[in-house]
């Protein structure tokens, strides 16, 4: 076929494939506050017209001002501003960056591998997997960080360009989230392995580290400008999250990290079934010596860079100490291009391996999905959520609540309920807090009783509940319950338990003086 019309085709399966996942964008996975929350800080943005403010629905949860995610927020304002801010275009942004990541990873394989199909086969691996997917209908900088760090690979790979272009992609990562130090760690360890293979200078190196320390002493130099407490607020906030951990405790993290995602053991975000993925990875590395030990010399490179690439990941997660479930993302592309490493001599004289493999990718991902219905016997759409608040709530209110609701309301007029684990540091108690905000409206999930019921298990959630029964309280003696809206998915956010009962988030309309 050549190479002009398989393009074409490329092209239209990339159509097609977007195509179909925005058919599902909204539907899956759940809304997730995390979401909303960068939503909200890009119209705060937009609003007040620069990139130095912090979120408004936070006015007691540590916040700082800092211009580490500048490229993401000016991603999400054009987008909105061409189609509005919704939960759809903010995760259309996500699935643009997957598109972007799957046509990168396309021509990362095609320069390994020399075979057009190879590298289509490989892609449809990762098109049809379920994290890739999820990363994909998310509304978070995860699919974003993923485009760069390929594309970065893929350059480094393909030598046509200098470790100034390396740089300037590493720092446009640091544009979407800090944890593009991903990329740097990546980055640095490919190098380091062409450097070994001497396919590369060790001075490209050097010249890397010196063209990414200056710019991201140029991101300092703008954040001391914006705010000079930049790194001792920065690392208070980092400390609130555990990444200040001593190292004993980073290594026990980072192995009950993988054992939670192996047995899909999380706290508010949808795990999906990747055993097989985590297995296959666990039984490549196992195997590398098989690699190592091939005749052709290009084999035994290109499974030494495959090898660094992953440990990069996992060191450069352990460094970073903060062990979210959506960054095992980041090892999936990697997890497929070794098992191309493994698979290749069969991949290349027989079509029919790579056909079974898509198959079976594809019944994995049907399981996974109607898994993850299956598993929530009560369901009820987002939006019919929000639209039903509305009719007991006016969009202009002042409302405390938790801020996966903040959609149905006024950015500026909304206060998250997580603001409610600091009023002890700042002198106040729950009545003192709502009347110094003009609150004028609670809503209270029906998860925040559970938590209580079972503190203090679940209070991480909530930074501290202690202020609980404050709360109560107050709802009993200064409010009047207006409205009980069912919401089994979003009124409770521990994935264990949404949608496996009728939850419920009940609204309180404070009473007047």
């Amino acid at each position: 076929m050549k190479i002009k019309t398989f393009s074409i085709l490329i092209l239209i399966l990339l159509g097609f494939y977007t195509l179909v996942n925005i058919q599902t964008l909204t539907a899956f996975p759940n809304v997730h506050s995390d979401e909303l929350w960068l939503k909200g800080l890009t119209e705060e943005m937009i609003t007040s017209g620069t990139f130095r403010v912090t979120e408004p629905f936070y006015n007691l949860y540590p916040r700082v001002v800092h211009p580490f995610r500048w490229l993401y927020h000016s991603i999400q304002a054009v987008i909105y501003a061409i189609m509005g801010s919704t939960v759809f275009t903010m995760r259309f942004i996500s699935l643009i960056g997957s598109i972007l990541s799957l046509w990168i990873f396309y021509k990362l394989a095609l320069n390994r591998f020399k075979s057009k199909w190879i590298a289509l086969a490989l892609s449809a691996l990762l098109a049809l997997n379920i994290q890739f997917i999820a990363s994909a209908h998310t509304g978070r900088q995860e699919s974003w960080i993923l485009f760069f760090m390929l594309l970065n690979i893929y350059l480094i790979y393909s030598k046509k360009f200098n470790p100034l272009t390396y740089s300037i992609v590493i720092l446009l990562g640091i544009g979407i989230h800090p944890n593009s130090f991903l990329i740097g760690m990546t980055s640095a360890a490919l190098i380091t392995s062409q450097i070994l293979m001497k396919e590369r200078p060790f001075k490209d190196l050097m010249k890397l580290i010196g063209f990414t320390a200056c710019g991201a002493a140029l991101y300092l130099v703008i954040g001391f400008a914006w705010n000079p407490d930049l790194i001792q607020k920065y690392f208070e906030f980092g400390s609130s999250l555990g990444v200040d951990a001593p190292p004993i405790s980073r290594l026990e993290g980072f192995y009950w990290f993988w054992y939670k995602l192996f047995n899909r053991i999380g706290g508010t975000y949808d795990l999906y079934n990747i055993k097989m993925e985590l297995i296959l990875l666990g039984l490549s590395l196992l195997a590398m010596p098989y690699l190592f030990l091939r005749n052709k010399r290009t084999d035994f490179g290109n499974a030494l860079h495959q090898l660094a690439i992953i440990v990069s990941l996992g060191i450069g997660l352990l460094i970073i100490g903060r062990y979210n479930q959506t960054s095992v993302v980041f090892i999936m592309p990697f997890t497929i291009l070794l098992l191309g490493e493994y698979l290749y001599p069969l991949l290349k004289s027989k079509y029919w391996v790579a056909l079974v493999l898509i198959t079976a990718s594809s019944f994995h991902l049907y399981d996974n999905i109607d898994t993850y219905y299956e598993e929530m016997p009560y369901y009820k759409s987002y939006d019919i959520v929000l639209d039903e608040i509305r009719t007991y709530v006016p969009g202009d209110a002042r409302v405390l609540g938790n801020l996966n609701m903040i959609a149905a309301f006024d950015n500026r007029n909304f206060i998250d309920i997580r603001n409610l684990g600091f009023l002890k540091q700042n002198g106040y108690d729950f009545e003192a807090y709502v009347r110094a905000n003009q609150i004028e409206y609670i809503l209270v999930h029906d998860e925040m009783e559970y938590l209580a019921n079972t503190s203090p298990k679940w209070d991480f959630l909530y930074v501290d509940i202690s202020y609980y029964p404050d709360m109560v309280e107050f709802l009993d003696h200064s409010t009047t319950l207006i409205g009980t809206v069912d919401n089994p998915v979003y009124a409770m956010r521990i994935t264990r338990y949404t949608g496996t009962f009728p939850w419920q988030t009940k609204i309180y309309r404070i009473n007047s003086n």
